[in-house]
């Protein structure tokens, strides 16, 4: 008989404390309208969100408009309609949670305004003929109107279209020296960007400067560049900024007195710092300029020899604000440019590139009357680096162009011409970039017009500054102008100067330098009124 024994063995395991797993927090948010205008701040809470872990959370907010925030409350004023998605995220540093919500958002009903005076300076504005207003806004709804006040002081007031409103920045004065030639323009973020001529009552040399808003007051001013010692005036400027908030100055320095002379230039900010690049010398018209979305640069400038009636070429280059300048090419060739200067009345224009393509109108003196000719156009391809002619002339016996295009590259063009009576009028025509056609617009009323940039809606604003001021409308896929408003208002207010800007609920906005009517030397005021355009 068979024994067996059968040992059993026990193992005891160590009970070692395991570390808790992180669990997933959970995001959630209240909005304070499922439906909101456009211009109306849409409050957001999430402190509805939670971690089953008790952790700290950080919050991060995208309100669907390409926009962003952060915080556990934050708010949303869409300057756009339509439906907008918005997603909160939150993080306990290790896991994350995301959730959404849909606003919809309907444009604000255009509600016009009346005048009012927005110069609140003591006394008014020193009564001077060559005082300025210059007005600028932005896709956000913000507007920036800046005014001279003779001879040392720029004063500036911000301008908010959804809510109808003015705040005053602080009044830039520069005492010793005259402050003229100033240009505006609203940076994304709502701050204004001034750049201005400072020259000083002393006679040393002119410089352009560059100075930036910051809530209701000025920065501190940065010089862009001392011009030669014996410039004497610049005859031209043209500022733009791009939706990367990348600035561009062109202007040209000229000399009254013998040996004439002639300079365009151009100067770029990046960062804290600007660059100067000359264009050319004995320049035969001034420099323009445009910036399209992917941080690129175009210059138009002329240039001509010492003589007056030298051959003349239109010149152009390209600019990156990460690569520089790029070999120059040229436009037009035997362009007898000399007389484009006259009155500092640009010769040529150029539109905001879009979609890789910049448009350009080129002056060709063939008419009677000087400073007038035909008007051709050529488009420059940015992945080629080449121009190519469109076909046939937008007009001839013009002058005074401007062109301004639409997020699509369609774009407007609006220019002095001749009629059968030989008096000057006002000529347009609609550019189609799908055809890379023209076709004729109806004239516009009056001899001298000044447009705004096409909006998101592709609606162009233009006005003639004559006596009678009136200010009509179109869209860049229409063939007509319509009156939209007449703000003459020869009871009240004697025209020194006006412009207008335009945002893209279809509202208007023109301000206006004036002379109190029946005063003997009157002091100028301004103000400003908002009209609907549609």
């Amino acid at each position: 008989m068979k024994k067996f024994l059968i040992l059993g063995l026990v193992i005891v395991g160590c009970n070692t404390p395991q570390p808790p797993t992180n669990r997933a927090p959970v995001a959630a948010f209240t909005v304070s309208s499922s439906t909101a205008n456009t211009g109306v701040a849409v409050n957001f809470d999430a402190s509805s969100s939670s971690d089953p872990d008790g952790d700290a959370l950080t919050y991060a907010w995208n309100f669907g408009d390409s926009t962003t925030g952060s915080g556990v409350t934050t708010s949303r004023a869409y300057a756009t309609a339509g439906s907008k998605t918005i997603t909160l995220t939150v993080s306990d540093g290790k896991l994350s949670n995301s959730t959404t919500r849909n606003v919809n958002i309907s444009t604000t009903p255009p509600v016009a305004g009346a005048w009012r005076t927005i110069d609140t300076g003591a006394g008014g504005i020193n009564a001077n003929l060559f005082v300025r207003v210059r007005v600028s806004s932005n896709a956000r709804g913000d507007a920036v109107a800046v005014w001279e006040d003779f001879p040392n002081k720029l004063r500036a007031s911000l301008y908010n279209f959804a809510t109808d409103t003015w705040s005053a920045i602080a009044t830039f004065e520069q005492s010793g020296s005259f402050l003229k030639g100033a240009k505006v323009r609203v940076l994304p973020d709502g701050t204004a960007a001034m750049v201005y001529l400072e020259e000083p009552v002393s006679g040393a040399a002119l410089r352009w400067r560059f100075v930036q808003s910051s809530g209701a007051a000025w920065g501190t001013p940065t010089d862009i560049i001392t011009l030669d010692a014996d410039a004497q005036g610049v005859a031209y400027s043209d500022l733009q900024v791009n939706t990367n908030g990348q600035i561009a100055l062109a202007w040209q320095a000229v000399k009254s007195t013998s040996p004439k002379f002639s300079k365009s230039y151009v100067s770029t900010l990046s960062g804290a710092t600007w660059t100067t690049e000359k264009l050319g010398d004995d320049s035969a018209g001034p420099a323009k300029i445009a910036l399209d979305n992917n941080g690129q640069l175009m210059a138009l400038y002329g240039s001509r020899t010492s003589t007056a009636s030298s051959t003349n070429s239109v010149f152009s280059r390209q600019f990156s604000f990460t690569s520089g300048w790029s070999v120059a090419q040229i436009v037009l060739t035997t362009n007898p440019l000399y007389d484009c200067s006259i009155n500092s009345s640009p010769c040529y224009a150029i539109s905001t590139g879009q979609n890789g393509k910049i448009l350009a109108l080129l002056w060709d003196a063939v008419g009677t009357f000087s400073g007038e000719g035909a008007t051709t156009s050529k488009i420059y391809d940015t992945s080629t680096n080449s121009w190519t002619m469109i076909s046939g002339t937008v007009s001839t016996n013009t002058a005074l162009p401007f062109l301004y295009s639409d997020a699509t590259g369609n774009a407007i063009a609006v220019y002095n011409t001749r009629n059968a009576s030989n008096a000057t009028q006002l000529a347009s025509r609609r550019f189609d970039a799908s055809t890379d056609t023209w076709t004729a617009v109806r004239a516009l009323d009056g001899y001298f017009a000044a447009i705004t940039t096409a909006n998101a809606n592709g609606e162009v604003l233009a006005h003639s500054d004559t006596a009678s001021i009136g200010a009509k409308t179109t869209a860049n896929t229409g063939t007509d102008w319509s009156a939209v408003t007449d703000h003459n208002d020869p009871a009240n207010c004697i025209l020194r100067f006006s412009d207008i800007a335009l945002d893209n609920n279809g509202m208007g906005l023109m301000v206006q330098i004036c002379a109190t009517p029946n005063v003997n030397l009157p002091a100028l005021f301004v103000r400003a009124k908002r009209f609907s355009i549609r």
